[in-house]
């Protein structure tokens, strides 16, 4: 995608958040009787679209790796699905090492991975 593309979309994006929930609700029906989605499935998309986004402007992003369903469907456009979750996998270097992969370590570096994603996708 070219550079005014990715600006027209961050600008949808954008208002998307600006309109009240009666506005919303307007263009997930129009948006649901355009594609024959349910509404459901077209909000889960903006929001699954949105923490992709979030997650690609992190300083870490290089660390990460986009996998699973979703990844077909969004990254290379393979299927054509909606996905319950987002599958996203971390190298474990630098600010994510850990000493061994006991359950306690990996539990520690998952908690550190989670608050540090939740923290980036509110920033971005």
């Amino acid at each position: 995608m070219d550079s005014k593309n990715n600006k027209e979309t961050d600008a949808r994006m954008k208002h998307w958040q600006q309109l009240s929930i009666e506005e919303r609700l307007d263009v997930l029906e129009i948006t649901s009787a355009k594609t024959h989605l349910p509404q459901l499935a077209v909000e889960k998309d903006w929001w699954v679209t949105m923490v992709l986004k979030a997650l690609s402007a992190t300083q870490h992003f290089e660390l990460m790796s986009f996998k699973g369903g979703t990844s077909l469907s969004k990254g290379w456009n393979l299927i054509n699905r909606f996905s319950e979750d987002i599958d996203i996998a971390m190298r474990r270097e630098g600010k994510f090492s850990i000493a061994s992969t006991s359950g306690n370590q990996l539990a520690k570096v998952r908690r550190t991975i989670r608050h540090y994603i939740v923290r980036e996708c509110r920033r971005n």
